[in-house]
């Protein structure tokens, strides 16, 4: 799992990547580099190291309005509760 969160200032992200494992608190396993295209884009580059050597990477998009609890103000992407696959292209 990856998270991006916002820094107090409100203007700033700070990206983590974390493993998750059934019924245990999710574990940082590193730090992800956060960029800003636009308004509506959002990347994250993190070390393979972080994540192994998998084949494919499941992934989707959870946005919420700063200060709202409710979850009318949850965007998902892919629509919920689908994911996203990413191809891992090999090196070698």
């Amino acid at each position: 799992m990856a998270c991006i969160t916002a820094r107090a200032d409100a203007e700033t992200t700070h990206g983590s990547v974390m493993k998750t494992i059934p019924n245990e608190a999710p574990q940082k396993v590193a730090t992800a580099i956060v960029g800003r295209t636009s308004d509506r884009t959002v990347t994250m580059r993190f070390s393979q190291s972080a994540v192994g050597k998998p084949t494919t990477i499941r992934f989707a998009a959870e946005a919420t309005k700063p200060g709202c609890a409710r979850v009318s103000c949850v965007d998902t992407a892919p629509d919920a509760p689908k994911t996203a696959t990413f191809r891992v292209r090999s090196s070698g």
